[in-house]
């Protein structure tokens, strides 16, 4: 591998400044990879921050990519509201019955408190370590789910839908609990060591709503969230397609904006030339099936789209890079990005 000019926190701040760099930028969102690594089940990987501090570190040390994940996963935010987390063997943990089936409940309900729930203290401790780690040389990712998107896991999907179009004083009651829960979790993050906080909201994505009621409901939601945030923050439609309100989020002031598979990189790019930096926007479900040379085939069809024009950071397009995904295929996107992302 050739040796880099510039180090990844140098790197990540020069392509969201629309500023030159040696290479084009890449993130593996490796979360539950880790206790690969270290031989670990999931559930006992998240246990202890060491070993998940332990683990970003030598997953970064073996890809060489330009960050490293300080939040996790994010099933466990539900554990403030009242939920469980169930874990899995070869995939990320996931959410429970939702703890506010019945929206009645809405009326009683409380902004939560996360200080005494060990899931959260944890992922404040590995952010810690990281930062302790690294210092300022590699961007460490916060995240929190949005106001607007958490009510899925907060309700289940079908209520919550129930709720959009047919409870408007309890939707307003719960985005209002949720808008000051998700400010003080994100500022917890950025306290600790977070660089950013990445604010995954697919619900706001027009693959999940029409635009009109984006605009509507989840872009006011986003813009009161984002002015109780102490630092810059990402958005990311978890795969949801970002195209038909990337102008419009992009009044938001982000930092960079995630796009899907589905997105064309290319034109976003060119129509809006003063907009955020780009992230994704590699099939995470894909690369299950990937080869080491695939993965290089498709980097190197992405870096030759994206790479006149900078802007861009090389990523999955979920967020997470599924567990199943071998090691071979990261070999292949870092082997990638050395070999065709590299600016004269």
């Amino acid at each position: 591998m050739k040796k880099d000019t510039l180090n990844s926190m140098e790197r990540i701040l020069n392509t969201l400044s629309h500023k030159k760099v040696d290479r084009i930028p890449f993130i593996l969102t490796l979360t539950h990879h880790g206790a690969k690594e270290l031989n670990l089940s999931i559930k006992d990987y998240y246990a202890n921050p060491v070993n998940v501090i332990k683990g970003q570190k030598i997953l970064q040390n073996k890809y060489q990519h330009d960050a490293v994940m300080g939040a996790n996963y994010f099933a466990f935010e539900i554990e403030a509201f009242g939920g469980d987390v169930i874990y899995f063997a070869d995939g990320p943990p996931n959410t429970g019955l939702p703890p506010l089936a019945d929206k009645e409940l809405i009326n009683s309900l409380e902004i939560p408190s996360f200080e005494h729930i060990e899931s959260y203290q944890n992922t404040l401790q590995v952010i810690k370590g990281l930062k302790s780690e690294y210092s300022d040389t590699m961007p460490i990712i916060g995240g929190v789910l949005s106001p607007f998107s958490i009510p899925i896991t907060q309700m289940g999907f079908d209520k919550y839908i129930e709720l959009l179009y047919n409870s408007p004083d309890e939707f307003q009651t719960l985005m209002h609990i949720n808008i000051e829960y998700c400010k003080k979790w994100a500022n917890a993050q950025l306290a600790a060591g977070a660089t950013f906080i990445v604010y995954f909201d697919p619900m706001s994505s027009t693959d999940m709503i029409p635009r009109e009621m984006y605009l509507k409901l989840g872009y006011d939601v986003a813009k009161e969230t984002f002015a109780g945030f102490d630092g810059p923050f990402a958005i990311h439609y978890a795969s949801g397609r970002t195209t038909n309100t990337f102008n419009d989020v992009s009044s938001l002031n982000p930092i960079v904006i995630g796009v899907s598979t589905q997105d064309d990189v290319k034109e976003l790019i060119q129509k809006y030339p003063n907009g955020p930096s780009i992230l994704g926007n590699l099939s995470g479900i894909n690369m299950v099936n990937w080869t080491k040379e695939d993965a290089m085939d498709h980097v190197k069809n992405l870096i030759n789209i994206v790479k006149p024009y900078g802007r861009t950071i090389i990523a999955d397009n979920h967020g997470e890079i599924p567990y199943a995904v071998p090691n071979v295929v990261m070999e292949g996107i870092s082997k990638a990005i050395d070999l065709y992302g590299r600016y004269d």
